[in-house]
């Protein structure tokens, strides 16, 4: 069993939650194309509904520790939050939360990215927070820190010019040669 309440199950490696309590024991997990079952003894400790999303997770609120459940709770933050947050803030930035969002498959584990992402608005203004984000939009891999380092360096404010990956030359064929 993972450290963070969940048992991978199968070729898919989806992941199943258990009681937060469990964490470290050693499980029996019996499994179906319907249904995960996952034992501690001869007591069934949790049953899921069978998912093939690869490295996908399952994950019931009661397994979680209270103070996973605080976020939601407390805030009601949930993915939607933070999309309707990033939305007022613009579309860079709506992109890069909801990047963020789908980095994890846990939503839970990135709220506090997205947190700190919309909190740099307030420190640095929303303009500038979106002109981060547009930098940064289209790169493979997008987190705070990324945001934070642009704005902290002021690069925002920098003009960049689109780049061209391939130069001109006489011997690069184009479009033309693959008809």
């Amino acid at each position: 069993m993972q450290r963070n309440y969940h048992v991978i199950v199968g070729e898919d490696r989806h992941q199943y939650s258990v009681p937060y309590t469990l964490i470290g024991k050693r499980l029996k997990i019996i499994y179906t194309t319907e249904t995960v079952e996952i034992y501690d003894g001869l007591s069934r400790v949790a049953i899921h509904r069978r998912s093939y999303k690869r490295n996908g997770y399952t994950t019931l609120a009661l397994h979680r520790p209270d103070k996973h459940n605080y976020h939601v709770q407390q805030k009601a933050w949930d993915k939607q939050y933070f999309e309707r947050q990033a939305a007022l803030v613009g579309t860079a930035t709506l992109k890069v939360i909801s990047r963020i969002l789908q980095s994890n498959v846990f939503y839970e584990q990135t709220y506090n990215s997205c947190l700190g992402i919309l909190r740099l608005g307030t420190r640095y203004s929303n303009e500038r927070l979106e002109a981060a984000c547009r930098r940064i939009e289209h790169a493979p891999l997008v987190n705070y820190g990324m945001v934070d380092n642009i704005l902290k360096k002021h690069l925002d404010k920098e003009r960049t010019e689109p780049t061209q990956f391939t130069p001109p030359h006489e011997q690069i064929r184009g479009p033309q040669s693959y008809q």
